[in-house]
């Protein structure tokens, strides 16, 4: 593969390149390569399938984070200044590899053992039939785009949404197509939302592409620019080396690297649901996970935390996993809680607020007087499973809780002049202050804001009824585990307190002030639902216990088969509001950016991008203070992609952009002659539409691109 990848860059470089030969061995040299020399270096031979597979791409990218920020320091001392591109690029990932392949080739021998990659198996219809899905979702969203027809893209939708009823009835798909199921599904629905445009597109993502475009075309990294995303590794290195070696842009990159790598989350949740409950179970569990919006839309604009997530999915699957021993799970979960750390600044903060409670509680669990107490108290209930309190052995231990918080407090104080310190002081400080007088309040709580809304239909309040329905369903799931032993769930002490305190964090999100708004209430349910999607299952089986209870002398195992027979019928329904088909069907407030054309929302044209590269272009004074370049709500975040920290968003008032500064305009602030600001209410937003004219009363318009202006 290493010579395959030099054998391209060598055609490319004599114009005679070969398509997708480059681009395909790099991928393969960066992603699978490295993992497996490790992964068989380490020893690790009782791990295989679907776990091989999760971390031998988990153990690649931490070696490229950690390997290119040692290059990225070390190199420019010997006089390299771009040792993140160009031949010094290729050069030192060529030597990692070869020191990486001698390595096993040295371990093998001294084990006198050939690594194996894997086990052959058959390709049926069925196996067939989840490869080509995610291929027909790339062709639905191309007729879509090019013929104008969303009617492809609605077919594959609705496949989908039966696949849940297909695998509850037990009779259509055999338990080992699970895993495969769950990673064809997951990277459909991101590919349906993700190519939809032919630059990225949402909020954050363009500031990563804004950092991440910076080293790749400085080739290298400057660590002391004061920004939260420029601390994170997860875009500043891995961004400018899947670009280099696979010749790829950065906008291509997030849109087709990234969601790759993504689609592994819910593969590697399976793993975790499925040591600790039934396949099926563990397939319904991971199939809510990913019908839930977030998934395919909101994380989609968030690169970096798609690389956290794998990281954190990554570290629970460590400490469950009884094929590793003790030296190889503690240098594991050391490995990847750091590439957790370096990716996403955010996660970082709830996994450790939600981590060290947790670990609090089983080291007072773990006390035989409380054994006894809980014991005493619960007796009288036959069916009790002393969940948290049972003698299992606990698999975190407090000396990871001390690494991980080290790891925070070095590399944070490290990267970006602390800014990732400064944002979550700011929070704190919020929410501390605000503590006493505004706690319940709907203007100060995001979470509470949304659930107190009123919907503009009722199909979207029905939509609304089957959210609160779900999460109900998971807190009766939680209680369910401890208290009914007859469920026979696995769940580790470790894993069910770690749920315990994610769906505490839930709560605060709805009643601390200021606290879920930081992160945003969606995606603060969705980070939780790692773990407790699969609880969801448990409450339905709860309900499906008590219903069958008349008749379960005369029907053995009706609670099961109702059971799996609801949790199906629930997944399928639910998924198809979460997707937006529903409304899409019934024309009423479509919300789908894949199904739908949405006004206000940050997709841009290629003219809307020509314009954005022109204007930070033509601005060569733009790092003065009072030539800042201005937008609106959503037409800013495409210069913010370009430049992102001389790009500002124009403010309700609309009195505050300096003299000599430039406004940037996009299409639909052109086609309505009209520009979106908002007015905050503590943390609610609220939209304001002000007259375009009046925004460039005093200017000249110096850029007209159909769909794009700039005045000065």
């Amino acid at each position: 593969m290493l010579l395959l990848f030099w054998g391209s860059v060598a055609l490319d470089w004599t114009g005679a390149g070969i398509p997708l030969l480059r681009q395909i061995a790099g991928f393969f040299l960066l992603t699978i390569v490295p993992g497996l020399c490790l992964f068989h270096v380490m020893g690790i031979n009782d791990v295989g399938g679907v776990r091989a597979l999760v971390y031998t791409v988990g153990l690649s990218l931490i070696l490229w984070m950690i390997i290119g920020f040692a290059m990225n320091m070390v190199l420019p001392v010997f006089g390299v200044s771009t040792p993140l591109s160009g031949v010094s690029l290729y050069f030192w990932v060529s030597v990692v590899l070869i020191i990486l392949l001698a390595l096993l080739v040295v371990v093998g021998r001294r084990r006198e053992e050939i690594p194996s990659v894997g086990t052959s198996f058959t390709i049926g219809p069925s196996h067939l039939f989840f490869i080509l899905l995610p291929l027909l979702t790339g062709l639905g969203v191309y007729a879509k785009e090019v013929w104008g027809t969303n009617l492809v893209l609605m077919g594959i939708v609705l496949v989908i949404a039966c696949i849940p009823l297909l695998i509850g009835s037990g009779k259509v798909f055999d338990e080992e197509l699970y895993p495969l199921a769950i990673f064809s599904i997951g990277l459909s629905l991101l590919l349906h939302t993700v190519l939809i445009s032919g630059h990225v597109w949402g909020w954050d993502i363009n500031e990563e592409l804004y950092f991440g475009n910076l080293v790749a075309q400085n080739g290298v990294w400057n660590h002391t620019l004061y920004s939260n995303v420029n601390a994170m590794l997860s875009v500043v290195i891995l961004l400018p080396l899947y670009s280099g070696i696979c010749a790829i842009t950065p906008v291509w990159v997030f849109k087709l690297i990234y969601p790759l790598l993504f689609s592994l989350v819910p593969l590697g949740l399976y793993v975790v649901y499925r040591q600790q409950t039934s396949p099926l179970n563990a397939f319904f569990g991971t199939f809510f996970f990913v019908s839930f919006y977030v998934f395919f839309t909101e994380m989609l604009q968030l690169a970096r935390q798609q690389v956290a997530e794998l990281f954190l999915v990554l570290i629970v699957l460590v400490f469950l996993d009884q094929a590793l021993d003790r030296p190889r799970r503690v240098f594991l979960m050391a490995l990847f809680a750091f590439g957790l750390v370096s990716s996403h600044y955010g996660l970082t903060y709830l996994f450790l607020a939600a981590l060290v409670p947790s670990v609090l509680v089983l080291l007072i669990a773990e006390r035989d007087i409380i054994r006894r107490v809980v014991r005493r108290l619960m007796g009288w209930w036959p069916h009790f499973s002393p969940v948290l309190t049972g003698k299992t052995l606990r698999l975190i231990s407090v000396s990871f809780v001390l690494q991980y918080c080290a790891f925070i407090l070095i590399w944070y104080l490290f990267a970006s002049e602390a800014a990732a310190f400064t944002s979550a002081a700011e929070i704190v400080e919020s929410v501390l202050s605000s503590l006493h007088e505004e706690l319940f309040s709907s203007d100060a709580s995001q979470g509470l804001h949304i659930i107190l809304s009123p919907t503009e239909t009722p199909l979207h309040e029905l939509y609304k009824i089957l959210q609160f329905v779900s999460q109900g369903l998971i807190v009766l799931g939680i209680i369910s585990v401890p208290l009914f032993a007859v469920l026979k769930s696995r769940f580790s002490k470790d894993y069910f307190a770690l749920s315990i305190m994610f769906l505490g964090l839930c709560v605060a999100g709805i009643v601390v002030p200021y606290f879920s708004s930081a992160l945003n209430t969606s995606r603060l349910y969705q980070i939780s639902l790692i773990f407790i999607a699969p609880f969801l299952v448990y409450g339905f089986m709860v309900i499906a216990g008590l219903l069958a209870m008349p008749f379960r002398k005369i029907l053995p195992g009706v609670a099961t088969s109702w059971g799996h027979a609801l949790i199906a019928l629930f997944l399928a329904v639910f998924f198809l509001f979460n997707t937006g088909f529903v409304f899409e069907v019934a024309n009423d407030g479509p919300t789908s950016l894949a199904l739908s054309e949405l006004g206000e929302y940050p997709v841009f044209s290629e003219p809307e991008v020509v314009g954005a590269s022109w204007l930070v272009s033509a601005a060569g004074d733009a790092e003065r203070k009072d030539r800042y370049m201005y937008g609106d709500d959503i037409s800013w975040l495409v210069v913010r992609g370009f430049a992102a920290t001389n790009s500002w968003m124009m403010s309700a008032e609309g009195g505050h952009v300096p003299e000599g500064s430039y406004l940037f305009f996009g299409s639909e602030n052109l086609r309505n002659e009209s520009v979106k600001v908002t007015a905050h209410r503590k943390v609610v937003r609220v939209p304001i539409h002000l007259p375009l004219q009046s925004m460039v009363v005093g200017r000249g318009k110096i850029y007209d691109g159909g769909t794009a202006a700039v005045f000065r």
